[in-house]
Protein backbone atom coordinates (compact mmCIF):
# COMPACT_ATOMS: atom_id res chain seq x y z
CA UNK A 1 0.00 0.00 0.00
CA UNK A 2 1.86 3.03 -1.36
CA UNK A 3 -0.90 5.38 -1.03
CA UNK A 4 -1.40 8.03 2.32
CA UNK A 5 -5.02 8.80 2.78
CA UNK A 6 -6.68 11.49 4.79
CA UNK A 7 -10.09 10.96 6.27
CA UNK A 8 -12.52 14.19 7.54
CA UNK A 9 -15.25 13.25 9.23
CA UNK A 10 -17.48 16.71 10.37
CA UNK A 11 -20.49 16.68 12.92
CA UNK A 12 -22.62 19.92 13.17
CA UNK A 13 -25.63 18.62 15.87
CA UNK A 14 -28.53 20.86 17.07
CA UNK A 15 -29.27 19.50 20.88
CA UNK A 16 -32.06 19.70 22.49
CA UNK A 17 -33.08 18.68 26.58
CA UNK A 18 -33.72 15.73 25.78
CA UNK A 19 -30.66 14.54 23.53
CA UNK A 20 -27.81 15.23 25.80
CA UNK A 21 -24.47 13.20 24.26
CA UNK A 22 -22.17 13.87 26.86
CA UNK A 23 -24.39 15.37 29.62
CA UNK A 24 -27.15 14.53 32.13
CA UNK A 25 -30.03 16.36 33.34
CA UNK A 26 -31.63 16.42 37.21
CA UNK A 27 -35.82 16.09 36.98
CA UNK A 28 -38.20 15.60 39.83
CA UNK A 29 -41.43 16.82 41.05
CA UNK A 30 -41.84 19.08 44.28
CA UNK A 31 -45.06 18.59 46.72
CA UNK A 32 -46.33 19.55 49.92
CA UNK A 33 -46.96 16.94 52.45
CA UNK A 34 -50.33 16.22 50.88
CA UNK A 35 -48.82 15.56 47.90
CA UNK A 36 -50.36 18.37 45.96
CA UNK A 37 -48.14 20.29 43.79
CA UNK A 38 -45.94 23.03 44.56
CA UNK A 39 -45.54 25.68 41.49
CA UNK A 40 -42.72 28.46 41.25
CA UNK A 41 -40.78 27.28 43.49
CA UNK A 42 -37.31 28.08 42.80
CA UNK A 43 -34.64 25.19 41.90
CA UNK A 44 -31.08 25.77 42.48
CA UNK A 45 -27.96 23.38 41.40
CA UNK A 46 -24.61 23.94 42.04
CA UNK A 47 -21.69 21.66 40.28
CA UNK A 48 -19.39 21.05 43.50
CA UNK A 49 -16.13 21.14 42.23
CA UNK A 50 -16.03 24.23 39.97
CA UNK A 51 -19.33 25.84 42.23
CA UNK A 52 -20.81 26.54 38.81
CA UNK A 53 -24.98 27.21 39.19
CA UNK A 54 -28.25 26.46 37.18
CA UNK A 55 -31.36 27.88 38.02
CA UNK A 56 -34.83 26.52 37.07
CA UNK A 57 -38.54 26.79 38.42
CA UNK A 58 -40.94 24.29 38.77
CA UNK A 59 -43.79 24.40 36.87
CA UNK A 60 -47.86 24.01 37.28
CA UNK A 61 -47.69 20.59 38.09
CA UNK A 62 -44.23 21.18 40.31
CA UNK A 63 -42.11 19.63 37.83
CA UNK A 64 -39.07 20.72 36.87
CA UNK A 65 -35.67 20.05 34.63
CA UNK A 66 -32.24 21.02 35.02
CA UNK A 67 -29.80 20.37 32.80
CA UNK A 68 -27.80 20.37 30.66
CA UNK A 69 -25.28 19.18 33.25
CA UNK A 70 -21.52 18.41 32.89
CA UNK A 71 -20.43 15.02 34.80
CA UNK A 72 -19.95 15.49 38.16
CA UNK A 73 -21.64 15.48 41.40
CA UNK A 74 -24.11 18.31 42.50
CA UNK A 75 -26.14 20.02 45.20
CA UNK A 76 -29.24 20.70 44.68
CA UNK A 77 -31.91 22.93 46.55
CA UNK A 78 -35.44 23.79 46.32
CA UNK A 79 -36.66 27.07 48.13
CA UNK A 80 -40.77 28.30 48.20
CA UNK A 81 -41.99 30.55 50.75
CA UNK A 82 -43.98 29.27 53.22
CA UNK A 83 -41.67 26.28 53.17
CA UNK A 84 -38.68 25.03 54.30
CA UNK A 85 -35.39 24.83 52.23
CA UNK A 86 -34.88 21.61 51.15
CA UNK A 87 -31.66 20.51 49.95
CA UNK A 88 -30.07 17.13 47.84
CA UNK A 89 -26.31 17.09 47.90
CA UNK A 90 -24.08 14.36 46.51
CA UNK A 91 -26.05 13.31 43.32
CA UNK A 92 -23.90 12.32 40.93
CA UNK A 93 -24.58 13.19 37.03
CA UNK A 94 -23.53 10.71 34.41
CA UNK A 95 -23.64 10.85 30.79
CA UNK A 96 -27.17 11.17 29.42
CA UNK A 97 -28.43 10.94 32.54
CA UNK A 98 -31.81 11.96 33.94
CA UNK A 99 -31.66 11.59 37.37
CA UNK A 100 -34.73 11.79 39.38
CA UNK A 101 -34.62 13.84 42.44
CA UNK A 102 -38.48 14.79 43.65
CA UNK A 103 -38.96 16.60 47.11
CA UNK A 104 -41.54 16.92 49.72
CA UNK A 105 -41.66 20.35 51.17
CA UNK A 106 -42.49 20.99 54.68
CA UNK A 107 -44.69 23.91 56.00
CA UNK A 108 -42.32 26.60 58.03
CA UNK A 109 -39.68 29.57 57.35
CA UNK A 110 -37.56 29.43 54.28
CA UNK A 111 -34.44 30.40 56.47
CA UNK A 112 -35.18 26.84 57.90
CA UNK A 113 -33.45 24.02 56.28
CA UNK A 114 -33.95 20.25 55.56
CA UNK A 115 -30.92 18.01 54.20
CA UNK A 116 -32.53 14.73 52.45
CA UNK A 117 -29.97 11.98 52.55
CA UNK A 118 -31.89 9.51 50.43
CA UNK A 119 -29.61 8.23 47.56
CA UNK A 120 -30.91 9.09 43.86
CA UNK A 121 -33.33 5.66 42.74
CA UNK A 122 -31.00 3.09 41.10
CA UNK A 123 -33.80 2.46 38.62
CA UNK A 124 -33.75 4.78 36.17
CA UNK A 125 -37.52 5.21 35.51
CA UNK A 126 -36.61 8.15 33.19
CA UNK A 127 -35.38 6.61 30.10
CA UNK A 128 -35.45 2.65 28.34
CA UNK A 129 -31.79 2.46 27.58
CA UNK A 130 -29.54 -0.49 28.84
CA UNK A 131 -26.41 0.86 29.88
CA UNK A 132 -23.46 0.65 32.14
CA UNK A 133 -21.21 3.55 33.55
CA UNK A 134 -17.67 2.65 34.25
CA UNK A 135 -16.63 5.97 36.16
CA UNK A 136 -12.89 7.71 37.14
CA UNK A 137 -12.47 6.05 40.01
CA UNK A 138 -12.95 2.26 38.13
CA UNK A 139 -10.95 3.47 35.49
CA UNK A 140 -8.14 4.21 37.53
CA UNK A 141 -8.09 1.62 40.10
CA UNK A 142 -8.67 -1.78 38.48
CA UNK A 143 -6.22 -3.91 36.25
CA UNK A 144 -5.61 -2.56 32.48
CA UNK A 145 -2.97 -3.90 30.53
CA UNK A 146 -1.56 -1.23 28.40
CA UNK A 147 -3.68 1.04 30.03
CA UNK A 148 -6.56 0.83 27.04
CA UNK A 149 -9.67 1.81 28.78
CA UNK A 150 -11.83 0.61 26.31
CA UNK A 151 -10.79 -2.97 28.01
CA UNK A 152 -13.24 -2.22 30.88
CA UNK A 153 -16.39 -2.11 28.52
CA UNK A 154 -16.34 -5.95 29.07
CA UNK A 155 -17.78 -5.34 32.39
CA UNK A 156 -20.43 -4.90 30.86
CA UNK A 157 -23.96 -7.16 30.91
CA UNK A 158 -23.78 -8.59 27.35
CA UNK A 159 -20.23 -7.33 26.45
CA UNK A 160 -18.05 -10.11 24.85
CA UNK A 161 -14.00 -9.76 24.07
CA UNK A 162 -13.43 -9.83 20.56
CA UNK A 163 -9.68 -11.12 21.28
CA UNK A 164 -10.08 -12.51 17.00
CA UNK A 165 -11.11 -9.13 15.54
CA UNK A 166 -8.77 -6.30 14.24
CA UNK A 167 -8.76 -4.11 17.32
CA UNK A 168 -6.93 -7.07 19.25
CA UNK A 169 -6.37 -5.30 22.54
CA UNK A 170 -9.96 -4.09 22.81
CA UNK A 171 -12.82 -4.75 20.81
CA UNK A 172 -15.52 -6.22 22.06
CA UNK A 173 -18.82 -7.73 21.02
CA UNK A 174 -22.30 -6.50 22.31
CA UNK A 175 -25.19 -9.08 22.55
CA UNK A 176 -24.68 -10.73 19.28
CA UNK A 177 -23.60 -7.78 17.16
CA UNK A 178 -20.32 -7.40 15.68
CA UNK A 179 -17.45 -5.45 17.23
CA UNK A 180 -17.69 -3.16 13.35
CA UNK A 181 -20.95 -2.17 14.47
CA UNK A 182 -19.87 -0.24 17.40
CA UNK A 183 -19.95 3.61 17.62
CA UNK A 184 -17.47 5.72 19.38
CA UNK A 185 -18.09 9.24 20.60
CA UNK A 186 -15.97 11.40 22.74
CA UNK A 187 -17.60 14.75 24.12
CA UNK A 188 -20.56 13.92 22.34
CA UNK A 189 -18.51 14.43 19.38
CA UNK A 190 -18.36 10.93 16.05
CA UNK A 191 -14.94 9.05 17.19
CA UNK A 192 -15.15 6.16 14.82
CA UNK A 193 -11.86 4.99 12.86
CA UNK A 194 -13.36 4.57 9.76
CA UNK A 195 -10.15 3.09 8.26
CA UNK A 196 -10.30 0.34 11.19
CA UNK A 197 -7.87 -2.02 11.00
CA UNK A 198 -4.84 -0.41 10.03
CA UNK A 199 -1.58 -0.76 11.75
CA UNK A 200 -2.93 0.74 15.22
CA UNK A 201 -5.74 -1.67 15.01
CA UNK A 202 -8.40 0.42 16.94
CA UNK A 203 -11.94 1.13 16.41
CA UNK A 204 -11.52 5.10 17.79
CA UNK A 205 -9.87 8.07 16.53
CA UNK A 206 -8.39 9.54 19.27
CA UNK A 207 -7.78 7.16 22.41
CA UNK A 208 -7.72 9.69 25.42
CA UNK A 209 -4.96 8.88 28.19
CA UNK A 210 -6.63 6.78 30.63
CA UNK A 211 -6.19 9.20 33.15
CA UNK A 212 -7.84 12.08 30.87
CA UNK A 213 -11.41 10.53 31.17
CA UNK A 214 -14.31 11.35 33.55
CA UNK A 215 -16.14 8.54 32.67
CA UNK A 216 -17.87 6.89 29.92
CA UNK A 217 -20.96 4.67 29.26
CA UNK A 218 -21.50 1.46 27.25
CA UNK A 219 -25.31 1.63 25.69
CA UNK A 220 -26.22 -1.98 24.19
CA UNK A 221 -29.58 -1.20 23.29
CA UNK A 222 -32.82 0.81 23.61
CA UNK A 223 -30.76 3.96 23.49
CA UNK A 224 -32.34 6.96 22.40
CA UNK A 225 -32.57 8.05 17.97
CA UNK A 226 -29.65 9.96 18.28
CA UNK A 227 -27.25 7.33 19.05
CA UNK A 228 -28.73 5.16 15.89
CA UNK A 229 -25.34 5.73 13.77
CA UNK A 230 -24.89 1.09 14.30
CA UNK A 231 -27.02 -1.94 15.73
CA UNK A 232 -24.08 -2.28 18.32
CA UNK A 233 -23.45 -1.41 21.29
CA UNK A 234 -22.76 3.07 21.56
CA UNK A 235 -19.38 3.98 23.81
CA UNK A 236 -19.70 7.89 25.15
CA UNK A 237 -16.50 9.04 26.54
CA UNK A 238 -16.10 12.17 28.52
CA UNK A 239 -12.69 14.03 28.94
CA UNK A 240 -12.03 15.33 32.35
CA UNK A 241 -12.69 19.19 32.78
CA UNK A 242 -10.65 21.45 35.57
CA UNK A 243 -12.20 22.55 38.44
CA UNK A 244 -11.13 25.38 41.64
CA UNK A 245 -8.90 23.12 42.69
CA UNK A 246 -5.51 22.31 41.53
CA UNK A 247 -5.02 18.57 40.60
CA UNK A 248 -2.33 16.68 38.79
CA UNK A 249 -0.31 13.70 38.38
CA UNK A 250 2.47 11.83 36.64
CA UNK A 251 2.91 7.93 36.16
CA UNK A 252 5.49 5.80 34.31
CA UNK A 253 5.25 2.09 33.67
CA UNK A 254 8.16 0.10 32.76
CA UNK A 255 8.68 -3.37 30.96
CA UNK A 256 12.43 -4.59 30.30
CA UNK A 257 13.80 -7.74 29.13
CA UNK A 258 16.54 -7.70 32.23
CA UNK A 259 13.11 -8.55 34.20
CA UNK A 260 11.16 -11.00 31.64
CA UNK A 261 11.66 -15.12 31.04
CA UNK A 262 12.90 -15.59 27.59
CA UNK A 263 9.90 -16.83 25.46
CA UNK A 264 11.11 -20.35 24.50
CA UNK A 265 9.37 -20.15 20.96
CA UNK A 266 10.81 -16.47 20.42
CA UNK A 267 14.74 -18.15 19.26
CA UNK A 268 17.48 -15.36 19.63
CA UNK A 269 20.53 -16.10 19.50
CA UNK A 270 22.41 -12.47 18.59
CA UNK A 271 25.89 -13.42 19.82
CA UNK A 272 26.57 -16.67 17.59
CA UNK A 273 27.28 -18.52 20.44
CA UNK A 274 24.46 -21.36 19.37
CA UNK A 275 22.85 -20.19 23.06
CA UNK A 276 19.21 -18.23 23.17
CA UNK A 277 19.66 -14.50 24.27
CA UNK A 278 16.92 -12.63 26.10
CA UNK A 279 14.31 -11.42 24.30
CA UNK A 280 14.75 -8.06 23.15
CA UNK A 281 12.25 -5.57 24.90
CA UNK A 282 12.04 -1.82 26.11
CA UNK A 283 8.26 -0.42 26.94
CA UNK A 284 7.65 2.96 28.52
CA UNK A 285 4.45 4.13 29.37
CA UNK A 286 4.65 7.73 31.11
CA UNK A 287 2.74 11.05 31.24
CA UNK A 288 0.89 13.35 33.26
CA UNK A 289 -2.26 15.69 33.71
CA UNK A 290 -2.86 18.59 35.15
CA UNK A 291 -5.99 20.53 35.88
CA UNK A 292 -7.40 23.78 37.20
CA UNK A 293 -8.73 26.71 37.08
CA UNK A 294 -8.00 29.91 35.13
CA UNK A 295 -10.56 32.04 36.87
CA UNK A 296 -12.52 30.41 39.91
CA UNK A 297 -15.86 29.91 39.29
CA UNK A 298 -15.27 30.78 35.79
CA UNK A 299 -12.52 29.40 33.34
CA UNK A 300 -11.17 26.05 33.93
CA UNK A 301 -8.58 24.32 32.30
CA UNK A 302 -7.85 20.86 31.85
CA UNK A 303 -4.30 19.34 30.01
CA UNK A 304 -2.98 15.43 29.21
CA UNK A 305 -0.12 13.53 27.94
CA UNK A 306 0.51 10.23 27.66
CA UNK A 307 3.55 8.29 25.80
CA UNK A 308 4.74 4.91 24.80
CA UNK A 309 7.85 4.16 23.14
CA UNK A 310 8.36 0.58 22.52
CA UNK A 311 11.63 -0.63 21.39
CA UNK A 312 11.68 -4.74 20.78
CA UNK A 313 13.63 -7.70 18.15
CA UNK A 314 10.75 -10.53 16.97
CA UNK A 315 12.65 -13.29 15.92
CA UNK A 316 12.18 -14.31 12.29
CA UNK A 317 13.12 -17.32 10.34
CA UNK A 318 13.23 -17.86 6.35
CA UNK A 319 14.78 -19.73 3.86
CA UNK A 320 17.46 -18.35 1.43
CA UNK A 321 19.85 -19.83 -1.38
CA UNK A 322 22.79 -21.98 0.37
CA UNK A 323 26.10 -21.77 -1.15
CA UNK A 324 26.06 -24.87 -3.33
CA UNK A 325 22.11 -23.39 -4.15
CA UNK A 326 23.62 -20.19 -5.39
CA UNK A 327 26.41 -22.16 -7.62
CA UNK A 328 23.40 -23.99 -9.56
CA UNK A 329 23.51 -27.22 -7.72
CA UNK A 330 20.22 -28.96 -5.98
CA UNK A 331 19.85 -31.54 -4.16
CA UNK A 332 17.98 -34.27 -6.25
CA UNK A 333 15.66 -35.27 -2.93
CA UNK A 334 14.19 -31.84 -3.94
CA UNK A 335 13.61 -31.54 -7.25
CA UNK A 336 14.98 -33.61 -10.79
CA UNK A 337 16.65 -30.01 -12.74
CA UNK A 338 16.02 -30.44 -16.19
CA UNK A 339 17.30 -28.27 -19.52
CA UNK A 340 14.26 -26.72 -21.14
CA UNK A 341 16.09 -26.73 -24.24
CA UNK A 342 15.93 -30.49 -24.65
CA UNK A 343 14.26 -32.17 -21.40
CA UNK A 344 16.88 -34.08 -20.59
CA UNK A 345 18.55 -33.56 -16.54
CA UNK A 346 21.56 -31.64 -15.90
CA UNK A 347 24.63 -33.70 -15.13
CA UNK A 348 24.71 -33.66 -11.24
CA UNK A 349 21.80 -31.69 -11.14
CA UNK A 350 23.55 -28.65 -11.31
CA UNK A 351 22.76 -25.78 -13.61
CA UNK A 352 25.85 -24.58 -15.26
CA UNK A 353 27.06 -20.59 -14.91
CA UNK A 354 26.42 -19.92 -18.42
CA UNK A 355 23.02 -21.03 -18.41
CA UNK A 356 22.00 -18.45 -15.54
CA UNK A 357 20.20 -15.27 -16.33
CA UNK A 358 21.43 -12.05 -16.23
CA UNK A 359 18.52 -10.47 -14.24
CA UNK A 360 18.17 -13.55 -12.06
CA UNK A 361 22.05 -13.55 -11.34
CA UNK A 362 22.26 -9.97 -9.62
CA UNK A 363 18.55 -10.51 -8.38
CA UNK A 364 20.20 -13.68 -6.47
CA UNK A 365 23.10 -10.91 -4.72
CA UNK A 366 19.83 -9.70 -2.82
CA UNK A 367 19.81 -12.54 -0.85
CA UNK A 368 21.60 -12.80 2.36
CA UNK A 369 23.68 -15.80 3.24
CA UNK A 370 22.45 -18.93 5.40
CA UNK A 371 23.12 -18.13 8.98
CA UNK A 372 21.05 -20.68 11.25
CA UNK A 373 20.94 -24.65 11.33
CA UNK A 374 19.15 -26.78 13.47
CA UNK A 375 15.61 -25.55 13.32
CA UNK A 376 14.42 -29.03 12.33
CA UNK A 377 13.08 -27.18 8.89
CA UNK A 378 14.82 -26.13 6.02
CA UNK A 379 14.37 -22.77 7.39
CA UNK A 380 18.51 -21.24 7.50
CA UNK A 381 18.15 -17.75 8.15
CA UNK A 382 17.50 -16.19 11.06
CA UNK A 383 16.84 -11.89 11.74
CA UNK A 384 15.83 -9.72 14.61
CA UNK A 385 14.71 -7.31 13.06
CA UNK A 386 13.23 -4.20 15.00
CA UNK A 387 9.72 -4.00 15.78
CA UNK A 388 9.57 0.06 17.11
CA UNK A 389 6.27 1.88 18.08
CA UNK A 390 6.26 5.86 19.02
CA UNK A 391 3.10 6.79 20.52
CA UNK A 392 1.81 10.09 21.98
CA UNK A 393 -1.90 11.14 23.24
CA UNK A 394 -2.84 14.79 24.22
CA UNK A 395 -6.43 16.18 25.36
CA UNK A 396 -6.36 19.38 25.89
CA UNK A 397 -10.06 21.02 27.31
CA UNK A 398 -11.22 24.43 27.99
CA UNK A 399 -14.26 25.42 29.61
CA UNK A 400 -15.88 28.82 30.13
CA UNK A 401 -18.96 30.48 31.52
CA UNK A 402 -19.74 33.19 29.97
CA UNK A 403 -23.22 34.06 32.45
CA UNK A 404 -25.17 31.83 34.07
CA UNK A 405 -27.34 31.23 31.16
CA UNK A 406 -24.38 31.10 28.67
CA UNK A 407 -21.79 28.07 28.69
CA UNK A 408 -19.43 26.87 26.25
CA UNK A 409 -16.25 24.32 25.70
CA UNK A 410 -13.58 23.11 23.45
CA UNK A 411 -11.31 20.39 23.59
CA UNK A 412 -8.62 19.32 21.01
CA UNK A 413 -6.73 16.36 20.82
CA UNK A 414 -3.72 14.79 18.88
CA UNK A 415 -2.69 11.81 18.20
CA UNK A 416 0.61 10.31 17.01
CA UNK A 417 1.65 6.70 15.98
CA UNK A 418 4.39 5.85 14.37
CA UNK A 419 5.51 1.93 14.12
CA UNK A 420 7.73 0.50 12.11
CA UNK A 421 8.25 -3.43 11.73
CA UNK A 422 11.00 -4.22 9.88
CA UNK A 423 11.45 -7.29 7.56
CA UNK A 424 13.14 -10.70 8.33
CA UNK A 425 15.36 -9.50 5.31
CA UNK A 426 17.54 -5.86 5.62
CA UNK A 427 16.96 -3.48 2.71
CA UNK A 428 17.14 -3.50 -0.22
CA UNK A 429 16.05 -7.90 -0.40
CA UNK A 430 13.45 -6.52 2.49
CA UNK A 431 10.34 -9.00 1.49
CA UNK A 432 7.82 -9.35 3.98
CA UNK A 433 5.19 -11.91 5.49
CA UNK A 434 2.27 -9.20 5.16
CA UNK A 435 1.37 -5.82 5.37
CA UNK A 436 2.29 -5.68 8.68
CA UNK A 437 6.38 -5.33 7.59
CA UNK A 438 5.95 -1.61 7.16
CA UNK A 439 6.71 1.78 8.08
CA UNK A 440 3.20 3.48 9.42
CA UNK A 441 2.38 6.60 10.24
CA UNK A 442 -0.89 7.21 11.54
CA UNK A 443 -1.35 10.93 13.22
CA UNK A 444 -4.80 12.04 14.18
CA UNK A 445 -6.20 15.31 15.05
CA UNK A 446 -9.53 15.67 16.98
CA UNK A 447 -11.96 19.19 17.46
CA UNK A 448 -14.87 19.00 19.62
CA UNK A 449 -16.56 23.00 20.43
CA UNK A 450 -19.99 23.51 22.21
CA UNK A 451 -22.28 26.66 23.36
CA UNK A 452 -24.94 26.30 25.35
CA UNK A 453 -27.83 29.06 26.01
CA UNK A 454 -30.34 28.20 28.50
CA UNK A 455 -32.96 30.81 27.15
CA UNK A 456 -35.62 29.95 29.62
CA UNK A 457 -35.84 27.65 32.52
CA UNK A 458 -37.55 25.30 30.17
CA UNK A 459 -35.82 26.04 26.91
CA UNK A 460 -32.52 26.01 26.06
CA UNK A 461 -30.36 25.45 22.63
CA UNK A 462 -27.12 24.08 22.03
CA UNK A 463 -24.75 24.67 19.17
CA UNK A 464 -22.23 21.76 18.77
CA UNK A 465 -19.47 21.42 16.59
CA UNK A 466 -16.59 18.25 15.74
CA UNK A 467 -13.78 17.82 13.61
CA UNK A 468 -11.76 14.44 12.67
CA UNK A 469 -8.70 14.12 10.63
CA UNK A 470 -7.16 10.83 10.34
CA UNK A 471 -3.73 9.94 8.67
CA UNK A 472 -3.07 6.98 7.03
CA UNK A 473 0.64 6.62 5.68
CA UNK A 474 2.48 3.64 4.09
CA UNK A 475 4.47 5.83 1.23
CA UNK A 476 7.72 5.37 3.40
CA UNK A 477 8.69 1.72 3.38
CA UNK A 478 8.37 2.30 -0.49
CA UNK A 479 10.04 5.43 -1.15
CA UNK A 480 12.76 3.22 1.23
CA UNK A 481 12.87 0.76 -0.84
CA UNK A 482 13.05 2.42 -4.06
CA UNK A 483 15.56 4.68 -3.02
CA UNK A 484 18.05 1.54 -1.76
CA UNK A 485 17.45 -0.27 -5.29
CA UNK A 486 17.99 3.40 -7.59
CA UNK A 487 21.48 3.54 -5.15
CA UNK A 488 22.45 0.18 -5.57
CA UNK A 489 21.46 -0.66 -9.30
CA UNK A 490 21.10 2.30 -11.41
Amino acid sequence: MGVGRYLWAALLPAAALLAQQDMGVITGLVTDATGGAVPAARVTVVNRETNETWTSETGAAGAYTVGPLRVGTYELAVEKAGFKKAVWGNIAVHAQDRVRADFELQLGAIAEVVSVTSEAPLLATETSSLGHVVDQRAIRELPLNGRNFQQLAWMTAGVFPATRSRDRESGFNAHGQPMYQNSFLIDGIDNNNNVMGMQDRKMQVVAPSLDAVAEFKVETSNYSAEQGRNSGAVMSVSVRSGANQLHGSLFEYLRNDVFNARDAFNYVDRDGDGKADPEVLRQNQFGGTIGGPIRRNQTFYFFSWEGRRERRAQSDLATVPTGAERAGEFSPALAVLRDPADGQPFPGNRIPASRFDPPAARLLELWPQPNFTGSGTRANFIRNPPWNTTRDQIDTRIDHNLSVNDRMFGRFSVFRFDNLRDSVFEQPARGGQNNDRAFDDNDARSVAFSYTRILTPRLLHEFRYGFNRQKVDKREITKLLLSDLTAKYG
